[in-house]
Parts: C-alpha cells; sequence; structure tokens
C-alpha cells in the first residue's frame, strides 16, 4: 500500500484499477457526463443509439452504468428493457473481416438473448421461476425453444459453458445482494443450472410436433447466409423481441462495446469501421421496434463514417461523442478519493505540498491523459507509486511528479500503439510537420513518407490541420500540414525521451517494412 495514501488516511487506493468492469462500486463515483441521460433515455426504450468516444473516455463505464440501471429498474418491478452485451466478436470474426456480414450479428444477438434470460430465470427464486414457465401458452414456450435450439444449443456445451459464466459475472455485479451467494459456489456448477433448464426446455418442446405457422419455421432455419436479407434479419430480431416481452421486459438492448479490442482491429480505426459496418450500413436493422443497439465507438471511427468513405448516414442514426470539460475530470478525481478515504479527503490537492500548485498539476495530467478517465486515472496512480519509489516522504512535489509523466509516456505508448509506429514517430523533431520536412529524416521519397503519415493517422496519433503554401514562393500545389494530436507522443517528442533500445531499427530494415 502506499505510504502517501497510508499518511492520509486512505488504506485502498482509488486509482489502482484501469478497467471499468473491476470496479463493482463504480456506480457510487461515476460522473456522469451530460451526454449519458440520452444514452439512458434512448437505451431504455429500447431505441438505438451511437456514443462515438476516445479510447479510455469512459465508454465502458457508460455501458456498465446503463447495463446495472436496467436491471436496477426490472428488479425494482419497473419497465426495462433486456439489456446484453456483446463485447466479444469471436464468432463473428470466425472467416476473418473481410467476410463479416449482418447474418454474422443477428445469430450473435440471437445466441445472447437467449443466454440472458436463462441466466436471468436461474437467478429467480424457484417459485418465481415456475411461475413464469408455466405462465407460457403452447405457442410461447414452442416460438421459444425453437429459438433456443437454432442459436443455443447448436453451440457445443463447453462453449455455452463459458460464455454463461461470463454472462452470469455481468448479472452478479447488477444484483450483487439477491445474488451474494454465487460468490461461494463455482461458476461451472451454475452454467451446468442453466445447462440443465436450457435442455429441460427443449425437451418439453419435443414431446409433440411443433404448431409454429410454416412461414416463422422457414425463418428459423435460415441459415446465416439467409439471415444477411436485412427483411429476414428484422423478422427475426422481432421475434427476440416478442420473447423477450414474454418474460415481462420492454424490449431489448443490445450493448456493443470493445469493437477495436480484438486481434483484427486493434490500434486501427479503419479495421474497426469494416467490423461493425454491415451492422452501421443496414439502418432497417436499427429501426427494429422494441430492439435498440447501444454502440460505443471509438471516435476515430466517426471520421471514417460518410457519402465519401465507409458510406454510413451516420447524420441518420442518433449519435454523440463522450465529451469530458475539465471540471467533470476534476470531480472524478475528488469523487474517488472521497469514496475511498470515507469523506476523509475530498480533493486532489490534498495530495500536492505546497511547492506544487494542484490545480496546475491536475489540468497538466487531463492534458496528458488526452481527457481520458481511464488514462487519469493511470497517470494518477503511477504518479503516487513513483512519488513512494523515490522516497521523498510527504506529499507530492514538483520532482516526482516530473519523473512520473515521463515514465508514463514511456510505459504507455508501447501498450497503446505498434512497435514499427512508435519507431518511427521517436525520430521526428517537432511535433508539426509537412511531408517534406520528414523526407531528410527518413531519406525517403513523398510517397513512402506518404504511407507512413496515413498510417499514423489510422493509429489516431497524427491529424492533418491545414496547409503551407510551397516553398521558396514557387508555383505549386499547397503542402498539407500534419500535427500530433495524442499528447503523450507530444511529450515524448519535446522532452526527448527513450523508449528503449529495441525501438532504434535499421533504417533499411524499417523501409522494407513501411513498403509491405
Amino acid at each position: 500500500m502506499s505510504n502517501l495514501l497510508n499518511s492520509l488516511g486512505i488504506s485502498q487506493n482509488p486509482f489502482d484499477s484501469y478497467v471499468a468492469e473491476n470496479e463493482p462500486d463504480i456506480e457510487k463515483y461515476f460522473v456522469r457526463p451530460p451526454y449519458y441521460a440520452e444514452v439512458l433515455s434512448r437505451g431504455k426504450s429500447a431505441r438505438s443509439f451511437v456514443l462515438f468516444g476516445a479510447r479510455g473516455s469512459g465508454k465502458s463505464a457508460s455501458r456498465i452504468a446503463f447495463y446495472r440501471a436496467c436491471w436496477s429498474r426490472r428488479k425494482a418491478g419497473k419497465s426495462a428493457p433486456l439489456a446484453i452485451v456483446l463485447d466479444d466478436y469471436n464468432r463473428i470474426l470466425l472467416s476473418g473481416l473481410a467476410k463479416v456480414d449482418v447474418g454474422a450479428f443477428v445469430e450473435e444477438v440471437a445466441f445472447l438473448t437467449i443466454e440472458s434470460l436463462l441466466v436471468w430465470l436461474s437467478a429467480l427464486q424457484e417459485s418465481e421461476k415456475q411461475l413464469y414457465l408455466e405462465a407460457l401458452t403452447r405457442k410461447e414456450e414452442e416460438l421459444i425453444v425453437e429459438v433456443l435450439k437454432r442459436f443455443y444449443l447448436n453451440r457445443p456445451a463447453l462453449a455455452r459453458s463459458t460464455s454463461a459464466k461470463q454472462a452470469l459475472r455481468l448479472l452478479n455485479q447488477a444484483w450483487p445482494a439477491e445474488l451474494k451467494l454465487w460468490a461461494e459456489k463455482k461458476w461451472d456448477a451454475i452454467a451446468d443450472v442453466i445447462a440443465s433448464m436450457s435442455n429441460a426446455l427443449a425437451q418439453r418442446a419435443m414431446q409433440t410436433e411443433t404448431g409454429l405457422v410454416a412461414g416463422l419455421r422457414d425463418l428459423l432455419k435460415l441459415s446465416k447466409d439467409g439471415l444477411n436479407n436485412s427483411e429476414y434479419a428484422r423478422a427475426l430480431l422481432s421475434r427476440l423481441v416478442e420473447i423477450s416481452r414474454i418474460f415481462g421486459f420492454d424490449g431489448i438492448a443490445v450493448l456493443i462495446d470493445k469493437v477495436d479490442e480484438t486481434t483484427e482491429t486493434n490500434n486501427s480505426a479503419d479495421s474497426s469501421a469494416k467490423l461493425i459496418y454491415p451492422l452501421m450500413s443496414t439502418t432497417q436493422l436499427l429501426e427494429v421496434e422494441g430492439l435498440g443497439w447501444l454502440v460505443y465507438l471509438w471516435d476515430k471511427v466517426k471520421e471514417l463514417y460518410g457519402p465519401n468513405e465507409q458510406g454510413v448516414r451516420i447524420d441518420k442514426i442518433a449519435n454523440a461523442t463522450i465529451q469530458w470539460p475539465q471540471q467533470f475530470l476534476c470531480e472524478m478525481v475528488d469523487k474517488r478519493l472521497a469514496f475511498y478515504s470515507h469523506q476523509a479527503v475530498t480533493s486532489f490537492s490534498q495530495l500536492c505540498s505546497s511547492e506544487l500548485s494542484a490545480q496546475a498539476t491536475l489540468v497538466e495530467m487531463i492534458q496528458l491523459s488526452m481527457n481520458s478517465p481511464r488514462e487519469l486515472i493511470r497517470i494518477i496512480d503511477i504518479t503516487i507509486r513513483e512519488h513512494d519509489e523515490i522516497g521523498t516522504g510527504g506529499l507530492l512535489v514538483p520532482g516526482s511528479v516530473e519523473s512520473a509523466l515521463d515514465k508514463y509516456v514511456v510505459e504507455r505508448l508501447p501498450e497503446l500503439y505498434p512497435k514499427q509506429v512508435l519507431q518511427q514517430v521517436s525520430r521526428i523533431k517537432s511535433t508539426k510537420f509537412a511531408n517534406n520536412d520528414l523526407q531528410a529524416i527518413f531519406k525517403a521519397g513523398p510517397q513512402n513518407i506518404r504511407n507512413r503519415i496515413n498510417k499514423w493517422q489510422d493509429c489516431g496519433i497524427v491529424s492533418q490541420f491545414g496547409t503551407r503554401p510551397a516553398q521558396g514562393g514557387q508555383k505549386g500545389r499547397d503542402a498539407y500540414l500534419y500535427g500530433v494530436i495524442d499528447t503523450r507522443v507530444r511529450r515524448l517528442i519535446s522532452r526527448s525521451l527513450v523508449l528503449g533500445p529495441e525501438y532504434e531499427l535499421d533504417e533499411e530494415a524499417e523501409d522494407a517494412e513501411t513498403l509491405k
């Protein structure tokens, strides 16, 4: 435990977790920015909405808060949609990024809908569970079981068990009081209960011949390729909404998150946009009554959606971009300190010595974090640990803070960007440049430099911000000007920080790699 925090009476580090999923009490100190009310409003009424934000800007925290709000409303007997989380794209990407289609998304939503209902039923008292099951009409039971057989039981038992355990953990976080006994049981045993219930439902319907009308029966037999037809996809999604309402939910809210965190999409806005393109470009799927898609996307993806790019009419889809004003981030830091110190420490200034301007320091940290709540938490954690390691004692001082900010940059950048990209940008001498400024540095021609800059833009490190006249007063096209927009890379360049010897690449090998 930190000496600094101990001296202030804080027994647990408020900043040692960088992942929202690992914070069971996050709702007690979650700061709700202006856009959150719109997400909550549209989500609760099962209407689609896209929330864009930078990495670490709080998209997952917003998703978790919404998920728990839905289940809290359900527990209180209020209207709420069935909230399901789609953040694992292994099956959708089974045939590769180039072959992702609408059918893959629809099949995954069908699986998650059935799984979520089974998990919820398993969490109920036996008497309450039986009330729901025994109230099913014959037609309702047949519909549920046919969907269960087609989209749930068709997956291997081990895959269902693994997925169910993750779903159980999500619900356990939303209903900690009701499900506290689960912590004492093995997740495998709970998953077995779900498997037994799904098999029992299937057996009940198999005892007699299905009475489903031919059209519905044919719809449920469609392959993934068949579900690429938007009309059929809409029809199936409407049936899923019907099933959710049989059990008293208002509809379905599909929470799509972590699109940019797969092996196929990591560090690439373009690949992330392609993964979600089949859904975003099929607006009919976003307008199914009773089914809302709440999509949490990297803000760099938004730049690629438009008539001249990916072809997604984002102007026709309700959306917002996460904006974290400085005061919201300051409030987030103070609320965390207050919660973990039992109100003994209520301001970041209480961590700072008289040598340090608390306000200026926190503003500098916010800027370095690129206004990202997650990155700001990481920076403060590293600062506290670095201060302890230096051993200056007492409260934070300028020397330990500057050392910590440098350490954060050197540690964090290799985790964020590909090695080759960092090998390149670390050789830049200025945070503003044009193509010809880099040709001498890399000993390469205009096209080679253009390829590098395009890759840096795709990663979100640089952006074009203007032009400058042709040099020497000669006639010709104005040169594009670029600037480093990642504040961590700016600090790396301006302070001449060194990432390590492995980031010094032989120029010939680097050029060969760039030209691939």
